[in-house]
């Protein structure tokens, strides 16, 4: 099994290479997630184990768009440590391949579509958000996280 890294300033180098990519990914290299993840990198290929803070729930980050076989590889040599019911989120075809390993249930395809910021002048409505909005970006993120908490428990 490969060794995990122990600080994020490779992944954050990584990551901000296609920002637009790792949307989910460069918040868990910053706290309260950081200190509840396992993260390896070899080369371009990154995973990370990641505990969400206050729940039993376990998340598997293995997203790629420069290195997806890469990654493939990692995740599938990572996976029969994962802990049950982790949820994966990873390259297409992740199914057909773990599914050799473990007993899964594919949740489909996952599809984000990328706002290109350069094709469209913002309505003069927008706010920019920034440092002075955290209280109020951490507040909507909790309540977030308790509405999926309140909806996976039923």
């Amino acid at each position: 099994m490969p060794e995990p890294i122990h600080t994020p300033a490779a992944l954050e180098a990584l990551f901000g290479i296609d920002p637009e990519v790792h949307l989910y990914g460069l918040p868990d290299l910053e706290e309260p997630y950081w200190s509840h993840a396992t993260w390896w990198l070899e080369g371009e290929a990154a995973v990370g184990l990641i505990r969400v803070p206050g729940s039993e729930a376990t998340t598997a980050y293995a997203m790629s768009q420069r290195a997806p076989w890469a990654t493939m590889e990692l995740l599938t040599e990572l996976v029969p440590n994962m802990p049950s019911g982790t949820l994966i989120t990873g390259p297409v075809g992740l199914a057909a391949r773990i599914g050799r390993e473990r007993t899964i249930e594919d949740l489909g395809p996952h599809v984000r579509m990328i706002h290109d910021r350069r094709s469209v002048e913002p309505s003069p409505d927008v706010e920019r958000l920034g440092p002075a909005n955290l209280d109020d970006i951490r507040a909507l993120h909790a309540t977030e996280t308790e509405h999926r908490a309140a909806v996976k428990a039923f």
